[in-house]
């Protein structure tokens, strides 16, 4: 995992500041006057998604010119779960062609890849600019994103390298030490962030039904979409009077996949399913709800379950993956083999069950969330931006090789 003094004296300086003070760190007037290009070419509303803007916002307000760009494709998608970034017109940039994309970076210093498939697509701007700095803001390990498609594989599997001299930043220790495990790349460790401006506690609630969340999406498959409502089937089962609250997938769609994929799990009169939701609306339904679940395969950090923790929900996690950047088994969540059903509806069942321990859960859960905001993750971005050009000025390259 990549180490450099600079970040190091960010983070002691962003140590410091674990009250929440409401400081500006010290240090970031010399980063005033850097120019900051996120190329994010998807429809938003995903966790990595909501990361990559809510940072480049954060980074606005510490004086960098941090920009998004995306798609013009994508602009309808954005209006809906971005709103209020679109609104002040000088965060997302829209491209219809690379060439306009090429001239959309040329301004900027550092441009910044934020998928599988975007070290590809701005690797004419490195062949253009070659003096710029080019990051790859790794959210996961996407080369597992594709058993069955052998090109997609093949593109993320190539984007660590296919921009020389590319420096490679992910949130998690997890993700870090995959990559330099399977291609032998270092990788900077940046902050993780969440928007307490959007995933806060609500009131508490009124008498109502011990109501759980729990996202469902297809199109993911690795998010183990049949077994969650497998496993909620069973706890309702189990626990009369429990209402599960169900997004991620429009309703008739879900409805369309149970059929076709498990009918035997059509959804009951205790699923409610309010579909594809935009940020505010994610933390709206969480704030009724009382228990989490995230039953995926793995998660490379599960942004949706540190956000549940921020609205006080007690939260259950699969143990494989980079959860443990913020996931303590016991006390302010619980773990789970998601390749076990027992273990999965057992640790669901007795928070649904015990009052006291929910409530125990949901409290920490809540101190846990207060230590990730965007102004950390943002100046740990920033940090790695200055290590990386450092080192390529010292005679290296971005990526820390000499």
């Amino acid at each position: 995992m990549k180490r450099s003094t600079a970040l190091d004296d960010i983070r002691a300086g962003l140590r410091a500041r674990l009250g929440n003070t409401g400081e500006r760190p010290p240090s970031t007037a010399s980063l005033r006057g850097c120019h900051v290009l996120f190329v994010l070419p998807v429809r938003g509303g995903s966790g990595g998604a909501n990361s990559v803007i809510q940072e480049a916002v954060g980074m606005r307000s510490l004086g960098v010119d941090a920009r998004v760009a995306t798609h013009v494709k994508y602009f309808d998608a954005f209006a809906r779960f971005y709103p209020e970034f679109l609104e002040s017109g000088d965060v997302f940039l829209f491209y219809g062609s690379d060439d306009e994309l090429l001239r959309h970076a040329e301004p900027f210093q550092v441009v910044v890849a934020t998928l599988w498939s975007t070290p590809a697509l701005i690797a004419p701007v490195a062949a253009r600019w070659p003096d710029k700095l080019y990051v790859y803001y790794v959210q996961d390990y996407e080369p597992w994103f594709f058993a069955d498609d052998d090109e997609s594989r093949a593109i993320a599997t190539d984007s660590y390298t296919v921009v020389p001299g590319m420096a490679l930043m992910a949130k998690t220790d997890w993700i870090c030490r995959t990559v330099e495990r399977l291609h032998g790349r270092p990788v900077y460790r940046v902050a993780p962030s969440i928007d307490h401006a959007v995933f806060h506690p609500g009131p508490p609630p009124t008498e109502r039904p011990v109501t759980i969340a729990a996202m469902v999406r297809p199109t993911t498959p690795r998010r183990g979409p049949l077994r969650t409502i497998r496993v909620l089937k069973a706890v309702v089962a189990a626990c009369p009077g429990v209402r599960v609250l169900l997004f991620g997938c429009e309703p008739q769609d879900l409805r369309t996949y149970i059929a076709r994929n498990a009918p035997e799990l059509k959804l009951d009169e205790a699923f409610e399913n309010r579909g594809v939701l935009a940020r505010g609306e994610v933390a709206d339904l969480l704030r009724e709800s009382d228990v989490f679940v995230d039953l995926s395969d793995y998660q490379a950090f599960g942004r949706s379950g540190l956000e549940a923790m921020a609205c006080r929900c007690a939260t259950v996690l699969p143990k494989e993956g980079g959860v443990y950047e913020y996931a303590v088994h016991g006390e302010n969540c619980l773990v789970v083999d998601t390749s076990s059903d027992a273990e999965m509806v057992d640790a669901i069942r007795r928070l649904a069950t015990d009052a006291t321990l929910r409530g125990r859960m949901a409290e920490q859960a809540v101190a846990t969330a207060e230590r990730f905001d965007i102004l950390r993750a943002s100046v740990s971005e920033l940090a790695v931006f200055r290590a990386a050009i450092a080192a390529r000025n010292q005679g290296g390259t971005a990526d820390g090789h000499h």
